[in-house]
């Protein structure tokens, strides 16, 4: 019973001692929980139905006290600090450290009382807030059964987050004996490991030609885990999508129970002595100094490299970083100019680490730039083609709970990553050589001995590219190796220089399937057909997409199969020589109920949802180019109108651009104006609509930029166009001869 009564007296002097903080975190949920909760509902009256605003309050409050609200986040963070260094501050007091070693209590039993006051300060007000936000919530009638789950589960997950940071300040705590670097080391454990993450992630970006920087589920993102900070808003983000790991929260509790009983095992061993000083141990001291002064010189030199790609520059940054951290630590630790340089030899030993690190980078001593797995050693393989699927939508229509929907994307390396296993190891070991190939080219252009050289070089390179009319692309490979392990590599190859290998690739089914959603979706999915006519895309007018609403589920079948056997059939190098004149769209149940959504009349307090993003009437759209006289077929049959040129068009002027630029100059532009009839009529036999362009980034067009106008009794229609490369009629060539240019 004394035990007991000892416990609790300690704690509430703790809280005597502590009550500035107890008032200002009281506060800051008060205003964050019960009065939000309360000043919200006033917005009930300004929608136009009682149960419109009751529903947007309903939402809006459950977000507000959901685990994804990032102003609590941003709050807890900052609760964990306070709490953490105020628990044991006065181990920063010489004074007060020997009167509390005087008390006749065990060193654990004060450690506890201190550790666990410091969560209650935080996860009583806070509980009650939430209590009191759901309350005022269901007075203002929203259903209580809504609130309490999603507030409950929000403070059982802020709570844990809290307790891993605030376990990880009260480390610091203990390893200081100054509340300012005690605030000083609360940042180092926090953020160092995220840093020299990032920092080495820039590394292999800045001197890594052929790093992917786009792969997810790397160690990099991993390690960035190991910070509280970042994994609690990592979990917070994953929640409002639905991807809260228990495993995660789990670990954390867990971490969360080392970090506070090694935090004990610090205050038992912590020297009295100690207090005051920069650090409670001597032994931490250099290992903190040396972690620090390596991150720093590393930084400065890459910085100094991206500023001049200079190997002098990049040697000057880390000699500058290294010494700038090495002192500014000393004067931390000892309080003394004199110490700035009191260990020279360890600041020698990190300046040598880190110029090795930067140089073994710089020159890729290991050859990762260079590397290619054996084909008997890869599985198979996914390869991102940009030119290739940059118009795929990558994503799914999401149902939400008031009735509206949203898109959720899905990053396209990821899908391809996640959906292709194309096993032709050396068709895609082939395309890898030439982009290695590329990568031994630049490194020889960047280490010329005469920058200017290089530069001429350079200039040479794509001089003779823009002759070639060559297209380039990046391309991402991921490989699978037998064992399991992946690598990726990202390169930059002339796929005109490579069409027979990216022909192989293209063509395969397993490319086609595992880049292009629409070549896996069974056919017994499809509700609704849509095709878009590109010629009639105009500025001035909406371009509506005709709905095949008469079809039979049989007709769409068909129509799938055939328009996918048609995309599957199309090559590469008729892309070449072709843009599509329309897009199609097969869209499933979900996509038919987002879109009736998305044209429904806007109400009052409904005005923005149409603000952010793309309509979603343009998503999942397919190229439909002329040569698919099968789909046409289908397509015509029911009535949908195909214009594969201008000639129905009923064109009235066509406004044609020309940039001049001589010697890498700007000259200005030559325009003509074509309105003769017979001219008009030539025109439009060569003439395809521009928008089809982005569907097709290997079509070669001429560059001269056109303007197509139809005059109609209620408006003017205007339509981008181009010249397909080599075919532009002589008397426009003509005229452009006779054309001065403008500015």
């Amino acid at each position: 019973m004394t035990s007991k009564n000892l416990y609790f007296k300690l704690m509430k002097e703790d809280l005597k001692r502590r009550l500035w903080a107890v008032s200002l975190i009281t506060l800051g949920f008060f205003f964050l929980y019960p009065v939000v909760a309360a000043f919200t509902a006033g917005n009930i009256k300004d929608f136009p139905t009682y149960e419109k605003g009751l529903e947007h309050y309903a939402q809006g409050l459950t977000e507000w006290l959901s685990f994804e609200n990032g102003i609590m986040v941003l709050m807890m963070v900052l609760a964990s600090l306070i709490c953490g260094l105020s628990s044991f501050s006065y181990l920063n007091s010489r004074c007060k450290v020997d009167f509390y070693h005087s008390i006749p209590v065990r060193r654990e039993r004060l450690y506890v009382v201190n550790y666990v006051n410091g969560i209650l300060i935080l996860a009583v007000p806070y509980v009650i807030s939430a209590v009191l936000a759901v309350v005022v919530g269901i007075a203002n009638g929203v259903e209580g059964a809504r609130l309490w789950s999603v507030a409950f589960t929000a403070c059982g997950l802020h709570l844990t987050y809290f307790i891993l940071m605030y376990s990880t300040v009260v480390i610091a705590a203990m390893m200081t004996g100054n509340l300012i670097i005690g605030i000083l080391g609360s940042a180092v454990l926090t953020f160092y490991i995220p840093l020299a993450t990032s920092l080495t992630n820039g590394l292999f970006s800045m001197f890594f030609h052929t790093y992917d920087w786009s792969r997810q589920n790397t160690i990099f993102d991993m390690l960035v885990r190991l910070s509280p900070v970042v994994e609690y808003i990592m979990q917070a983000q994953k929640y409002g999508v639905g991807g809260l790991s228990l495993t995660a929260v789990l670990a954390a509790l867990l971490v969360s129970a080392v970090l506070a009983a090694l935090g004990c095992i610090l205050y038992k061993k912590r020297p009295s002595e100690s207090a005051g000083k920069a650090m409670a141990f001597a032994v931490t001291c250099p290992v903190i100094r040396i972690l620090i002064v390596i991150l720093s010189s590393i930084g400065f030199g890459g910085f100094f490299w991206s500023l001049r790609e200079s190997t002098g520059w990049m040697v000057f940054g880390a000699l500058c970083g290294a010494v700038i951290a090495h002192c500014v630590i000393e004067i931390i630790y000892y309080f003394d100019f004199k110490k700035l340089f009191g260990h020279k030899k360890q600041l020698t030993a990190c300046i040598a680490i880190s110029i090795a690190v930067l140089l073994v980078f710089c020159y890729d001593i290991f050859r990762y730039d260079t590397y290619m797995p054996k084909a008997d050693k890869v599985k198979y393989a996914s390869v991102h083609v940009d030119n290739l699927n940059n118009w795929t939508s990558y994503g799914t229509f999401q149902p939400q709970t008031d009735g509206s929907y949203t898109w959720e994307s899905t990053i396209s390396y990821e899908y391809i990553r996640d959906h292709m296993q194309y096993e032709d190891v050396e068709n895609v070991l082939n395309i890898a050589a030439s982009g290695v190939e590329n990568v031994r080219l630049d490194r020889e252009r960047q280490r010329a001995d005469i920058r200017e050289e290089a530069a001429q070089e350079m200039e040479a390179v794509n001089t003779t590219e823009q002759q070639n009319d060559d297209i380039c692309s990046g391309v991402s490979i991921c490989y699978t190796l037998n064992s399991g392990r992946k690598v990726y590599r990202r390169y930059n190859i002339n796929l005109d220089e490579n069409m027979p290998h990216m022909e192989k690739l293209y063509a395969s089914e397993q490319y086609q399937k595992g880049t292009f959603p629409l070549m896996s979706i069974p056919s017994d999915s499809v509700v609704a057909v849509r095709y878009k006519n590109f010629i009639k895309d105009n500025r001035t007018s909406k371009n509506e997409a005709s709905v095949l609403s008469t079809l039979t589920e049989a007709e769409k079948k068909e129509l799938l199969e055939t328009y996918q056997d048609e995309f599957k059939s199309m090559t590469l190098q008729q892309m070449e020589q072709e843009l599509p004149v329309g897009g199609i769209r097969f869209s499933c149940m979900d996509s038919e109920a987002a879109i009736a959504w998305w044209n429904m009349p806007s109400e009052e307090g409904d005005k923005d949802r149409r603000m952010y993003g793309t309509s979603f009437t343009e998503y999942d759209y397919y190229p439909v180019y002329s040569s698919f006289e099968k789909t046409i077929t289908l397509l015509e049959k029911h009535h949908v109108e195909i214009s594969k040129n201008f000639e129905d068009f009923n064109v009235s002027s066509v406004t044609m651009t020309r940039q001049v630029v001589e010697n890498g100059e700007w000259k200005g532009e030559k325009v003509i104006t074509v309105i003769a009839p017979e001219e008009i009529e030539e025109l439009c036999r060569v003439m395809i609509p521009r928008s089809g362009a982005y569907y097709n980034s290997l079509f070669k067009a001429d560059s001269t930029d056109i303007e197509v106008q139809r005059d109609s009794e209620d408006e003017k229609n205007f339509v981008g166009a181009c010249f397909p490369k080599g075919s532009v009629p002589e008397f426009v060539e003509s005229e452009f001869e006779k054309t001065t240019p403008s500015d």
